[in-house]
This record gives structure tokens, C-alpha cells and sequence, in this order.
């Protein structure tokens, strides 16, 4: 029974030009409409990419990019609405300890250890005038010299 079914939605499937009622046949029986057009060829590149995404059953680049929107739309209001609530709870926390900017967002900064610091100047040149901090290699106005000549006092 099944059979001459099949045979009889196969040659159907086969007169139908009109995408749409390919794809009402489709709705019928997913998988049994899916055994019956496979069989038959495309008609397009749109019909081939239909085709594949129903073989593995993945949904097609136009359903994902709307599900992409509905998904930024939803992020976009999720985090309006808890901004509102973080700024609300921040506002009561200053009225109620009577906090002030500056108490909020201090003026100055801590300066970083790594980005180092300026060190005044131990050795200077006598000739040239360059100086050295004694740190790093040292210049060759003072490499295998007694740097206590060159000492800035």
C-alpha cells in the first residue's frame, strides 16, 4: 500500500513545477515526502540548497540570519533593562551614604610598577656631557673606566 503510495506521490512530485506545492507535498509526511523528492532533480541552485538542508535537517541561511536578529533584538533589551536596575541600585547606595564623585571616581590614578619611573642621572661625561643613570649597559665613554670620576656630585 505504502508502496503504490509512494509511486503515485513520485509521479506527482515529478509534474510539479510550482515550488510551493512541492513544499506542501513536503508537509504531508516530512520524511516520507523527503523519499519521495529526493529522487527527483533539482530544478535550481535555491531548489539543491533546499534540498541538502532538509537531507541534514538544518535550517536555511535566511531562517538563521532572522534568528540571528530576534536573538540581538532580545540581547539588545536584556541589557537595557538590567542597566536601568544596576543604575537605579547605584543611585539609592549613593543617596543613602551621601557619596559625592569624587568619593565615586577618585581623581588620580595609581601609576603601574611595569611602565618604570624616571631615575636621576649618577655619571655625566665630562667631554661630551651625556650622562648615564647606572642602569642598563653602560655607555662606552664609561665601559672598563673607574666611574668614580664620572660621578655626578
Amino acid at each position: 500500500m505504502q508502496l503504490e503510495i509512494s509511486r503515485v506521490l513520485k509521479r506527482s512530485a515529478a509534474k510539479l513545477h510550482n515550488q510551493e506545492l512541492r513544499e506542501q507535498l513536503f508537509a504531508v509526511d516530512a520524511n516520507f515526502a523527503y523519499r519521495t523528492i529526493r529522487d527527483l532533480p533539482p530544478q535550481s541552485a535555491t531548489d539543491q540548497l533546499r534540498y541538502f538542508s532538509l537531507k541534514t535537517n538544518m535550517p536555511s541561511y535566511k531562517e538563521l540570519l532572522a534568528q540571528k536578529q530576534n536573538l540581538e533584538a532580545q540581547i539588545e533589551a536584556a541589557r537595557k533593562s538590567e542597566i536601568s536596575e544596576a543604575l537605579s541600585a547605584i543611585q539609592g547606595l549613593v543617596k543613602e551614604f551621601g557619596l559625592t564623585a569624587s568619593d565615586v571616581f577618585p581623581a588620580g590614578r595609581a601609576k603601574s610598577a611595569s611602565k618604570g619611573s624616571t631615575v636621576a642621572p649618577k655619571y655625566r661625561d665630562p667631554s661630551t656631557g651625556a650622562t648615564w643613570t647606572g642602569r642598563g649597559k653602560a655607555p662606552l665613554w664609561i665601559a672598563n673606566k673607574d666611574r668614580a670620576q664620572f660621578e655626578i656630585k
